[in-house]
């Protein structure tokens, strides 16, 4: 993005930013929910590519997206049985997520 990007442009980037700790097990409730998804970046990391892409340090905005678990799974694209295993995920999440 950073080469493509005319000068005095801007490259903008979201996505989610796990914290370090929890980090783990989020990208192991997204490749069940989500068999393409690869890994979600904590914000450290995410920052790092951009400050070795020569970019300067990015503005970073947060914001809080809720919804309900059923909706979440119903727009994705989990394999046979890993609904289930979502599920149990988010009602164990206080010790996982």
């Amino acid at each position: 993005m950073a080469r493509v990007c005319r000068h005095g442009g801007r490259v903008v980037v979201v996505d989610v930013c796990p914290a370090p700790d929890k980090a783990a097990a989020f990208n192991t409730m997204e490749k069940l929910r989500d068999p393409s998804h690869s890994r979600a970046l904590p914000l450290e990391e995410l920052t790092a590519l951009f400050l070795s892409a020569g970019l300067q340090h990015p503005r970073v905005d947060r914001w809080r997206m809720e919804g309900d678990l059923e909706s979440f799974l119903a727009r994705s694209f989990p394999l046979p049985g890993n609904e289930e295993h979502v599920r149990r995920m988010f009602a164990n999440r206080s010790k996982t997520m």
